[in-house]
């Protein structure tokens, strides 16, 4: 089977006539691990709903979620921390057809209004089983949906409470795929070492890894064989690491180190001298990883503009010069993967607790 083959969330009577399709037929699709879903190279990731990267026209939001569906993108994340996301992405799906996306969700970690203008990220993990089941239904209503295809424990590795997930908020997930509001189970993390901890131990189908399959940092590729043996699908976020891999450079609040702030300054002047940009280069390189194993990268879309930059830069093929592009870059950070593991508890907190 051709991974250009049209996926099974296709519907005619929603994308149109594929021959005419700008998208579908250049778009890959990959398995999931051993899900038997068949995912977009390209998902959507939908923080950018909730504003966490800035106040966006919820209007434009919602038509660019339509259209990201309608244009092929048919794996779809959200999570109740992304504040009001699952109520705008709720109204977006209105309209679209439940068969033509998978929709993968998140429990553990919740929204809390600041307090006196803080933020306390702390307070917002909750892994017991009582949470996790409130918060998954609260999760349905605001998405208007009966079930959803992965359910999720957001950022498991934070708190790094071992015990708790595998007696408990795994357990309760189990239950929900018995009564048929879920498909799939899966984690989702920074730590890689934590998550196939937990993957080894457990039974779980997908891993959501951020900002571990970028120009600064391919960790991810050294864990790929651990989570194929266990059929573990593998999903990335992040393709421009949380505003790391930008020419603005990152908020305040991004936990990379000075140092990588610094080398990534260099980076970005590099691209530049090539006659690219950061962003275009970080776009092409994770969301067109050679690795089939990768099934998707999950993107932020706001706007119908940044739809067709992401698309394009998916769709377009990964030639030899962009080969030799990714090699220079990576060169500048000196081959290394460079990677924040241990600093959200303290620092990282500390900056988005004073931001938000």
């Amino acid at each position: 089977m051709s991974n250009l083959e049209l996926p099974e969330t296709y519907d005619p009577a929603f994308h149109g006539d594929s021959n005419d399709h700008p998208y579908l037929g250049k778009l890959e699709y990959r398995q999931l691990g051993n899900t038997g879903l068949r995912v977009s190279q390209i998902g959507l990731g939908t923080a950018v709903l909730g504003n966490l990267f800035g106040t966006i026209n919820r209007d434009e939001g919602i038509e660019a979620t339509q259209q990201a569906i309608k244009s092929g993108i048919n794996y779809v994340d959200t999570a109740p921390f992304y504040n009001t996301s699952q109520d705008v992405l709720g109204d977006a799906l209105r309209d679209v057809p439940r068969n033509t996306y998978y929709l993968a969700t998140k429990v553990g970690r919740e929204w809390l209004e600041p307090v006196n203008g803080r933020f306390d990220m702390s307070a917002s993990f909750d892994f017991s089983a009582a949470s996790v089941l409130k918060s998954f239904e609260r999760s349905l209503q605001r998405l208007g949906l009966p079930y959803v295809d992965v359910v999720q424990i957001h950022d498991c590795d934070v708190p790094g409470d071992r015990e708790i997930l595998l007696k408990e908020t795994l357990p309760a997930l189990e239950s929900l795929v018995k009564a048929g509001k879920a498909r799939f189970i899966g984690i989702t993390g920074y730590d890689l070492d934590f998550l196939q901890s937990i993957a080894n131990e457990a039974k779980v189908d997908t891993v959501l890894s951020f900002s571990r399959y970028n120009l600064h940092d391919v960790s991810l590729l050294d864990y790929l064989d651990g989570f194929e043996s266990k059929g573990v699908g593998v999903v990335t976020a992040a393709a421009l690491a949380q505003g790391l891999l930008t020419t603005a450079g990152p908020q305040a609040w991004h936990c990379a180190s000075e140092e990588l702030k610094a080398t990534t300054r260099q980076a970005v002047k590099h691209a530049q001298g090539l006659g690219t940009t950061i962003e275009e280069a970080s776009l092409g390189f994770s969301l067109r990883s050679p690795d089939s194993r990768i099934a998707t990268c999950l993107v932020s879309i706001a706007t119908q503009d940044i739809l067709t930059q992401n698309l394009n830069a998916a769709v377009r093929p990964r030639t030899a010069s962009d080969e030799n592009l990714y090699k220079e870059l990576r060169e500048v950070y000196g081959n290394q993967n460079n990677s924040w593991v241990g600093r959200e508890p303290s620092e990282y907190q500390k900056a988005l607790a004073e931001k938000l």
